[in-house]
């Protein structure tokens, strides 16, 4: 259950600001506001955010990192980065097994075993 909390600023008027606690029940801020009316809906809205799983502090670090950086980090930077990158995956697989065939298997995503 979420709340209003009031407060008044430095110049004098009344603000209020909508709370509402997150899935672990840490204290959250949904906005402050002029008037009590969009407050008492912002923090509903946050809420119902938290109850369908899409709320702010849920979304981090959920991404996936290969996905990310197949679909975002690869398309927006510069094509020598990413031979860069390949180069110490390379080398890493060297390290990691040694054998040429074991190389292979790193490279496809098989784990490399001793």
């Amino acid at each position: 259950m979420g709340w209003v909390e009031t407060r008044i600023n430095q110049q004098g008027s009344i603000r209020y600001v909508a709370k509402y606690r997150d899935i672990r029940g840490r204290k959250q801020t949904a906005g402050t506001f002029g008037e009590e009316k969009p407050a008492k809906q912002a923090w509903q809205d946050a809420e119902a955010k938290v109850r369908e799983g899409r709320g702010q502090v849920l979304v981090r670090g959920k991404q996936q990192f290969e996905p990310y950086v197949r679909g975002t980090w690869f398309p927006n930077n510069p094509p020598c980065t990413q031979s860069l990158l390949e180069a110490r995956r390379r080398q890493q697989a060297r390290l990691l097994c040694g054998t040429p065939e074991g190389i292979r298997r790193v490279l496809v995503g098989v784990v490399c075993r001793a």
